[in-house]
């Protein structure tokens, strides 16, 4: 499976994992590297691909392999 990337908001923690708001509107729960790297309420790329199977309690689920916070007025 390739890799894709995600842009959003992270909302924190959620059930059982990390909650993601992706720009289409979709909460992803989000498992992986470099999750506390991550803060609530600011905007970041995420790379990584959607899990076939995980614990988490909510949505798909989002194994993470990058983080990169994105500037909000240039959206990179």
């Amino acid at each position: 499976m390739s890799d894709s990337e995600i842009r959003g908001i992270f909302l924190g923690m959620g059930v059982e994992c990390p909650q993601f708001l992706i720009d289409s509107g979709e909460q992803v729960s989000l498992i992986g590297e470099k999750l506390d790297d991550l803060t609530t309420g600011i905007r970041f790329r995420l790379n990584g691909r959607i899990a076939r199977a995980s614990k988490c309690m909510q949505g798909q689920t989002f194994i993470v392999s990058a983080v990169n916070v994105e500037d909000a007025e240039t959206g990179q």
